[in-house]
């Protein structure tokens, strides 16, 4: 199998649950609280990890309990931690999360702690894991310089470069050149294109502007209306896998691991997608990010039990 790789962000997210969210000021008694694991780099190397990959990931831990807490987690599912950075001033990343009971509406405080805090002379430790993959997958939730510059290492050394756009951020237009695959949800890709996107038709604007820039393959997630696959040769659009959500936290993080697993094995893109979108039909049927992201084993006991 191919080995692929993963370089991204940590997070443990604190999560409380109220009656409702406080207000500027005020100081109400909450209900259940819980310690995760998060983070779009951290949940995509797992799910990539548990969809079957051989798998390199890198990250940036602060020399706490939370750092203590992610590495517990990889060792768990056996990922190598030998390309994980441990800083010596920065705490782990944290997300601090409140959730309203009655509404599910949340609000989010992300202190970035270690993932902002890359140098050059940690990147210098990541490329040899660069080196080793041919698949190399992103998100946009560590120094930006430091990110940019191994996606562009990464692309001089021939791998294929695969960035999900997230959260929202600025691109240097030339990055654009570098990527093999992009993978934005609806308002990432209406961030990246200034195209606003309600249907099918729309999603296939952005990404015809995203292959414009420069991508060499576009899939653009859609919720529950599923996804758009588009590359110079191929339109294809693909459903969702209907399931009674329970909690979408993550999901789009399972759809990455798994579509990067999924490659690994030799799959096409629209092969990939589809298994993908099994992963994280999969993922909303139980609480939870890293936690809900499904087995190898489980997507493809899903994926006959469909048929």
């Amino acid at each position: 199998m191919t080995k692929v790789g993963v370089i991204g962000s940590y997070n443990a997210d604190l999560t409380a649950k109220a009656a409702h969210i406080p207000k500027p000021g005020e100081t109400i008694l909450g209900g259940g609280f819980s310690v995760n694991n998060g983070g779009k780099g951290s949940n995509q190397a797992v799910a990539a990890k548990k969809a079957g990959a051989e798998l390199l990931f890198a990250a940036k831990l602060g020399q706490d309990a939370f750092g203590e807490k992610a590495l517990s987690l990889y060792r768990s599912l056996g990922i190598d931690t030998s390309f994980i950075i441990l800083s010596e001033k920065e705490a782990t990343g944290a997300a601090l999360i409140m959730v309203d009971e009655n509404t599910a509406e949340n609000c989010i405080l992300v202190a970035s702690g270690s993932n902002l805090s890359f140098t050059e002379e940690d990147a210098e430790k990541i490329r040899p894991l660069i080196c080793e993959c041919d698949y190399l997958l992103f998100q946009l939730e560590i120094t930006p310089e430091i990110n940019f510059s191994l996606m562009a290492y990464a692309h001089e050394q021939g791998k294929k470069v695969i960035l999900n756009p997230a959260p929202a951020s600025d691109i240097p237009e030339e990055i654009f050149h570098k990527l093999y695959l992009i993978t934005p949800n609806e308002h990432e890709a209406a961030a990246l294109t200034g195209v606003a996107i309600s249907d099918m038709a729309s999603a296939k604007k952005a990404a015809e502007v995203l292959l414009q820039k420069g991508v060499q393959n576009v899939i653009i997630t859609l919720g529950s209306e599923g996804a758009l696959l588009l590359t110079e040769e191929e339109c294809i659009m693909l459903p969702a896998i209907p399931v009674k959500a329970v909690d979408t936290t993550g999901a789009g993080d399972a759809y990455n691991g798994a579509l990067l697993a999924a490659l690994a094995e030799g799959k096409s893109l629209s092969e990939a997608a589809e298994y993908a979108a099994y992963a994280a039909a999969i993922s909303v049927t139980k609480p939870g990010a890293a936690e809900a992201s499904p087995f190898k084993e489980e997507i493809l006991s899903f994926i006959e039990s469909r048929f």
